[in-house]
């Protein structure tokens, strides 16, 4: 090989090496925009029934036809297994109605790097038996498909943290200030707002966090049995509970939990061993809690096939 030869193959080999380096760059910064992504949006489970299961209409004497499949996509940055999600279909009278199986037990990884769009899975339910009652020749039927789920919701934020905020202090490196967060954290329930409360002692300070439930389902005691939720056999203390934990470095924070009063409850979570002046430190704020929403429709069942009319229309 002459020596223009030997040129050429070193700056292809060069322009190789420079392409890759590109490429793996294009994807470390793709990879961090997802990251933070993931911990956008005010959703995490989305359902759905597909078209015509259930149809509008079936006839008594064809319980196969009545099938539901539910559509599930889980749109937050929590992960979903099954021990923490179950679904059920339920509302119909199970003395007209027999449906297997009785609760679903998924799994649904959250949006990540690897799953940016997150997971999405379909529930299948089969009815085996349907018992007309008599003197009758159509009843209706609404059924609903119930989700219960275990999730949590991280919020990480930059503050001024300031152990004498009432002290007038030149060149202070920074002032405590209310801080709102917009857009959710990948889950229905999102800090919204952090503020640093006034106390006495100058070496601990205390952050006062707003949350809200921004989703459309209800928040429900995440220590609570999920059989029970899907059951519908929840009562008012079961309601609205939402523990906080956070952290500044590798240092925990002492925080209230929240009973969400109007969708909406607040958190106070104490620092102590503090340094004497002012200061900016990421906070890491989680919050864990169950979740409960619910999707319904409406099914004619009747006794005999009307002319010209087919199932489902």
């Amino acid at each position: 090989m002459g020596h223009s030869g030997r040129i050429l193959k070193t700056v292809s080999s060069v322009t190789l090496l420079l392409a890759l380096l590109l490429l793996a760059s294009c994807g470390r910064t793709t990879a961090k925009n997802t990251i933070i992504d993931a911990h956008q949006g005010k959703e995490a489970l989305v359902m759905k029934f597909l078209p015509n299961m259930p149809p509008a209409r079936v006839f008594s004497a064809d319980p196969q036809s009545l099938q539901f499949a539910v559509q599930l996509h889980n749109n937050g940055a929590a992960d979903l297994s099954a021990e923490t999600l179950k679904l059920a279909i339920v509302g119909y009278d199970k003395k007209i109605l027999t449906i297997e199986p009785d609760e679903q037990d998924l799994a649904l990884p959250a949006r990540s790097v690897e799953n940016p769009q997150g997971t999405t899975k379909v529930a299948t339910w089969t009815t085996t038996a349907i018992n007309f009652p008599a003197k009758h020749d159509s009843i209706s039927q609404s059924v609903t498909a119930r989700a219960c789920y275990r999730y949590q919701t991280i919020a990480t934020q930059t503050i001024c943290l300031d152990p004498k905020p009432e002290a007038q202090v030149k060149d202070k490196v920074c002032s405590p200030a209310s801080t709102t967060l917009k857009n959710g954290q990948g889950g229905p329930v999102s800090v919204v707002k952090i503020d640093q409360a006034l106390l006495p002692s100058v070496s601990r300070a205390q952050l006062k966090l707003t949350v809200q439930n921004l989703g459309k389902g209800e928040v429900i005691n995440p220590d609570i049995a999920l059989d029970k939720c899907v059951a519908g056999d929840l009562q008012v203390q079961d309601l609205g509970k939402v523990t906080v934990a956070a952290r500044v470095n590798e240092q925990e924070l002492s925080c209230t939990p929240i009973t969400l009063y109007n969708k909406q409850g607040t958190s106070y979570c104490t620092l102590d061993g503090l340094p004497d002046t002012a200061f900016t430190t990421p906070v890491v704020i989680t919050l864990s809690y169950g979740y409960t929403e619910s999707i319904s429709t409406t099914v004619e069942i009747v006794t005999s096939q009307e002319p010209d009319s087919p199932v489902g229309s």
